[in-house]
């Protein structure tokens, strides 16, 4: 007799970019003085398989620069289940670093930009969430604000 196993996938339900005291950010992030950290956070509620979050800078390039993307995933093997990567952006980006969460039936990546620069100004960042082949991604995109003194 054979045995048949049948994986239901559900979809991310909601997507969001919060800012450090978790409110929604809606279109615009700021307005930011030059020279402050930015804190961004994507969070993915629901979804099976646990979302993958990517970080994107659709402003500096037509495709996705692999630069300033971050793909995070979950951990199976440590509880809390967090990731990290940290780049210095060349020239053209600004540096940052993300972190990245899951549980209790959310996704968490949290982008973190040093140092915003009179070149952050209208930049826009996506955070894009994924986890199946067999239906679309979910994104939201922000443009950042930032005035320079």
């Amino acid at each position: 007799m054979a045995m048949l196993t049948l994986e239901v996938h559900e979809p991310i339900k909601k997507l969001v970019v919060l800012n450090l005291i978790d409110e929604e950010i809606h279109a615009v992030s700021g307005p930011h003085k030059e020279g402050s950290p930015l804190y961004l956070r994507c969070r993915a509620y629901g979804g099976y398989p646990a979302p993958t979050l990517k970080w994107v800078d659709v402003t500096r390039s037509s495709k996705f620069s692999s630069e300033f993307s971050y793909h995070g995933h979950r951990d199976e093997t440590s509880d809390p289940k967090l990731k990290s990567l940290s780049y210095e952006a060349a020239e053209e980006a600004s540096s940052f670093s993300t972190t990245s969460h899951s549980g209790e039936g959310k996704e968490d990546s949290l982008l973190q930009i040093d140092a915003l620069r009179p070149r952050d100004h209208g930049r826009q960042i996506e955070c894009r969430a994924s986890n199946s082949g067999l239906m679309d991604s979910v994104s939201v995109t922000v443009k950042l604000d930032v005035f320079c003194e």
